[in-house]
């Protein structure tokens, strides 16, 4: 979710985000992006618990990076030089790993998505098994991308050019499709569409 521009735009959405967690409040937030694809879809909406208390790895992480909120894969601990904790996250439709997040920066994590008018749990504990083996082949794919630029970079040395990085994310992101279009809507419980949860974030 890309932040108003200008300045006091941006402060004050993310003001909002930070009186919202400390009420313990839930609203929704609306998809932008591609990033999580096939998972989310731009224009979808995510009803969102603005806490960062007891995360799990799977979760969908709602988190401010730069001037963007962004909801993307909690994948476990970063282990940054400094000794702080740190978490590793990913978009379902990205080759790469994100940033080490702070957790500061996260205001909470989403509980349900819209689909196609339906709004599906995130929270049973099926969308949870399904989640945490997201988390595991986001991490793994990742690995690989990076493991594959080694011969790729070695090849290029002379002059043969191999894209196996790109073939390594062709073949991730087919493999979430596969996944998403056989499993999702039969591991996420369906569930009453969100009270009190009117207000929306842009």
């Amino acid at each position: 979710m890309q932040l108003p521009e200008g300045k006091l735009g941006r402060e004050l959405v993310l003001a909002a985000v930070e009186l919202l967690g400390r009420a313990g409040r839930e609203a929704t937030v609306r998809v932008q992006g591609e990033s999580m694809r096939p998972t989310l879809r731009p224009g979808q909406l995510l009803a969102v618990e603005f806490s960062a208390d007891r995360l799990v790895v799977g979760d969908l992480l709602l988190f401010r990076q730069g001037d963007s909120l962004l909801v993307h894969r909690l994948l476990g601990d970063a282990r940054p030089l400094d000794g702080r904790r740190r978490l590793r996250t990913r978009g379902d439709g990205v080759a790469t790993l994100d940033p080490a997040v702070d957790l500061t920066h996260v205001a909470g994590r989403v509980i349900a998505i819209e689909d196609s008018g339906r709004w599906l749990s995130t929270r049973t504990g099926a969308a949870g098994a399904y989640a945490r083996c997201l988390a595991w082949h986001d991490r793994f794919w990742a690995a690989v991308g990076v493991i594959a630029h080694y011969p790729e970079r070695a090849l290029g040395r002379v002059r043969v050019t191999l894209r196996l990085r790109a073939a390594v994310a062709v073949l991730d992101r087919a493999l979430l499709q596969l996944i998403h279009r056989l499993l999702f809507r039969r591991l996420h419980r369906e569930v009453p569409p969100p009270d009190g949860m009117r207000g929306q974030l842009p």
